[in-house]
């Protein structure tokens, strides 16, 4: 007695299928006649606006999206401490502890709000180192004044 096949038996059942599928080939007259019936066929617009209105609106979201992005990244944080912003300034003009110290000293005694006030407009550093006062190092603020001038003629 042989041994049962399942690979016959497969090939017996599914045989009519594939026939069906090989034998559905359309001939020329049929294409044409396909072809020109959906040709023929009066066009609906509400698909193709459909279609239309939702490409608009992923253009319009993924805008909306990029430029929140942009500003978000664009806005850099704020210094908004005063006593940050005077390290950043005395850092950047490489200014030392001591020296800053006589700046805050010179900006007290000329009733001036803040040092920064000082490094930043020659012309209220000129007249506060004019004034006569025993509180501060002139050696040092010359020492000032020369950074300064050469901070300004790097730029």
């Amino acid at each position: 007695m042989k041994p049962f096949c399942f690979t016959g038996l497969i090939v017996a059942f599914a045989s009519p299928f594939f026939n069906a599928i090989a034998s559905a080939a359309p001939t020329d007259k049929e294409f044409f006649r396909s072809v020109r019936d959906n040709i023929d066929k009066p066009v609906d617009g509400t698909r193709f606006f459909a279609v239309l209105m939702g490409v608009v609106a992923i253009l319009i979201l993924l805008v909306i999206f990029t430029r929140k992005k942009e500003q978000r990244v664009s806005k850099p944080k704020g210094l908004n401490h005063p006593g940050k912003l005077i390290k950043e300034i005395a850092s950047a003009l490489h200014i030392k502890p001591a020296e800053m110290k006589q700046l805050k000293l010179l900006a007290e005694a000329q009733n001036i709000s803040s040092p920064i006030t000082l490094l930043l407009c020659p012309s209220a550093f000129a007249s506060a180192v004019r004034v006569k006062t025993n509180k501060v190092d002139r050696k040092l603020l010359a020492q000032i004044a020369k950074k300064l001038v050469q901070a300004d003629t790097m730029q």
